[in-house]
């Protein structure tokens, strides 16, 4: 009898042990009971637009960035489509009551500039047009959010009197002055940089007014530049003209003296503009 119950002592000292490995209270086996992430997710929708002056054209480029309140980036599902011809829907799904910030930026295009490091460096590609840049920061517990963009470039015009000839010339920033600049769209303006681009445009000589234009970065308060024409055999340089973002600079004059006049630094917001 003695062994017997020496014998059942022993199973049930077994049958204990194993059910404490079958269930561990914090081993990995046990994650069914975790408490779950009950983190909620808020549906955003940001609508940015340009202001009245200007009319966005089909194949305008819309790109968005978040990052949270720590600066890091945050990768979440994210929509992008155009609402009219001044403004575009971003979507995020992103967590709820949250502090976040977006980077906004509207561009003609790869060909235009060149944002594969990112909203923070924005370089200028083959042929940079007008662009557009935008900052929101805001809380995720509102799910809808507005913000209008700014241009991001200066542009230079040349304009011609009394054209009678034919043929194509070349209007461009002169390579003694070349552009050092990328757009950080979180500074919200251009950054210093030891790259070098030259700006310019070929024109075509058919009519008189403005003939050719290009666009490129600026730091905060402009910067001077020497700008060129050439045309046939013949070399124009205007130097010291000022170049700001959000201000257009015309050079106007005549291709038979190679004579120009540097008007006014105007807003470029005061007429309405496409791009190609």
């Amino acid at each position: 009898m003695k062994k017997l119950i020496y014998l059942l002592v022993i199973l049930a000292s077994l049958f204990i042990s194993c059910g404490k490995e079958d269930n561990p209270i914090n081993g990995e086996d046990n994650k069914d009971d975790a408490p779950e992430d009950k983190t909620e997710v808020q549906h955003i929708l940001i609508t940015a637009n340009v202001s009245e002056n200007f009319k966005l054209p089909v194949g305008t480029r819309c790109e968005a960035e978040f990052y949270d309140q720590d600066g890091k980036k945050v990768d979440c599902k994210k929509t992008l489509s155009a609402a009219s011809e001044r403004s575009f829907y971003i979507g995020a799904d992103l967590d709820k009551g949250k502090q976040y910030t977006c980077l906004l930026w509207f561009d003609n295009g790869s060909y235009g500039y060149d944002i594969s490091e990112g909203l923070k460096k924005i370089k200028m590609s083959t042929k940079p047009n007008l662009a557009f840049y935008g900052k929101l920061e805001f809380n995720s517990e509102a799910t809808t959010h507005n913000i209008e963009m700014k241009p991001a470039v200066a542009q230079a015009v040349l304009k011609l009197d009394n054209v009678v000839q034919t043929g194509s010339g070349l209007f461009s920033v002169s390579e003694t002055t070349p552009i050092k600049y990328v757009f950080d769209v979180n500074s919200g303006t251009a950054i210093s940089t030891d790259e070098t681009y030259i700006p310019k445009t070929v024109f075509l000589l058919n009519n008189s007014g403005k003939v050719a234009e290009f666009y490129t970065f600026t730091p905060d308060g402009g910067m001077t530049v020497n700008l060129q024409v050439n045309y046939n055999d013949r070399s124009k340089t205007t130097e010291n003209v000022t170049l700001q973002s959000g201000y257009a600079t015309t050079l106007e004059g005549d291709l038979e003296t190679m004579e120009f006049d540097l008007l006014v630094i105007r807003s470029y917001e005061k007429s309405v503009i496409y791009w190609s």
